[in-house]
């Protein structure tokens, strides 16, 4: 399947919410269901919610997003999100990995601090990663970007607590969705990895970016 098919189906919204001066491209983030987006199967979009979201590339080359109302389950408070980066032409499974970020008990991405804001992307495979300071870089992982679009997989719950109250704050958290058990709350519990199963390419896309150029 090449993602032309999708580019055709896809408005390229520019968004007025920038979160970089020196960003360098800005675009809307779209349910995957409400592209038009055809894939190999009836399960190639996912169901996930979303109220708004926008990802943008800063000159240097991190990458920001800014999603609201997405995934909340009020047993899995905190949700692991994928992003991938796929050139106008190719198929999807040649998409290229770019990082993670993380949404809280409101279903809003989490910045750096750990708490509700634009996250910008690293790789995320254990809990003490999210409030590192080593960013993804679109430039260094994929080289010079030309056209394609953002795709933004669910990877399931970052954690396993329902104790969460308001302000959804992850310092809070004591148990993590990891390989030991969908409930860690060993002394390793921030540095054991996480348990979530592997993106598939064409399966369960949640979100997708307008084009990108």
């Amino acid at each position: 399947m090449k993602i032309m098919r999708v580019i055709v189906s896809i408005l390229a919204l520019v968004s007025t919410a920038v979160v970089d001066a020196q960003a360098a491209s800005s675009n809307d983030l779209d349910r995957c269901s409400e592209t038009g987006y055809v894939g190999s199967s009836a399960d190639s979009c996912g169901g996930d919610d979303l109220t708004r979201g926008i990802i943008q590339v800063s000159r240097s080359g991190k990458v920001a997003v800014t999603v609201t109302g997405a995934e909340a389950d009020p047993l899995y408070p905190y949700n692991l999100y994928e992003v991938y980066w796929l050139p106008v032409g190719e198929a999807v499974t040649s998409a290229q990995l770019i990082g993670n970020f993380v949404t809280d008990c409101n279903g809003n991405s989490i910045k750096n601090s750990g708490r509700p804001g634009i996250a910008w992307l690293k790789t995320i495979s254990k809990a003490a990663d999210i409030t590192s300071t080593s960013y993804s870089n679109i430039y260094t992982l994929v080289g010079n970007i030309s056209s394609g679009v953002f795709l933004v997989y669910d990877r399931g719950p970052y954690s396993y607590t329902s104790s969460i109250t308001a302000p959804c704050n992850p310092a809070t958290l004591s148990e993590y969705n990891t390989t030991t058990s969908p409930n860690d709350g060993s002394a390793a519990k921030s540095t054991t990895p996480f348990a979530n199963p592997v993106v598939v390419p064409d399966y369960r896309i949640q979100f997708m970016s307008g084009y990108h150029n």
